[in-house]
């Protein structure tokens, strides 16, 4: 049998078994990494424009959803067994706040929100897929370079039936808190 022949199979890994190479101390020194359908996935550097992004966005959201959700940046939210993402922002409902020892069941999320400076590809693709196939209602992603919001909502089967680009100047409502507008702009350079 040739090398060429040779077919390489990844190792999938749990969230537990993730959280064991993170208590080991396995990911102090590397890359910020995630885990995606079981596999450690490397998370690119935050860029000045993302982290500039992330602030704002965070300051935004907190103030127009004061009272009706909850906020989060940076946060770790296992989905399934195999699953463990970090998006840069998550809307969670007021339930999911309430008890922090618990984690958060995905029906309490009500978006995720994630900051593409370099990581469109990974953002609009697998994670996107991930975040749909847990039926998580709404899921941004903020294109900095095209300049535009994408609003992925209406997951079924695995994938968000709806996808609306959203330019500065548009409004937009989340499907968890739709008594509340929220402005593309703000989300936007």
């Amino acid at each position: 049998m040739s090398d060429m022949a040779t077919v390489l199979k990844a190792r999938s890994f749990s969230v537990d078994e993730y959280h064991r190479m993170a208590d080991a101390g396995l990911f102090e020194a590397g890359p910020h990494v995630e885990l995606l359908d079981g596999l450690i996935v490397e998370m690119p550097p935050i860029g000045k424009a993302h982290w500039v992004s992330h602030g704002r966005i965070f300051r935004y959201l907190v103030k127009a959803l004061d009272g009706y959700a909850d906020v989060e940046g940076q946060i770790s939210l296992p989905l399934g067994k195999r699953s463990e993402p970090q998006p840069d922002l998550a809307v969670l409902a007021l339930s999911a706040v309430e008890d922090r020892i618990r984690p958060v069941a995905p029906a309490e999320i009500l978006a995720m929100i994630e900051i593409a400076e370099t990581s469109l590809a990974k953002d609009s693709g697998p994670k996107r897929l991930l975040y749909a196939r847990f039926g998580i209602p709404n899921y941004l992603v903020v294109d900095l370079a095209g300049e535009v919001l994408l609003n992925y909502n209406a997951p079924s089967d695995g994938d968000y039936g709806v996808v609306q680009t959203l330019p500065k100047g548009d409004v937009f409502a989340l499907i968890g808190v739709p008594a509340v507008s929220l402005e593309a702009s703000a989300f936007l350079p």
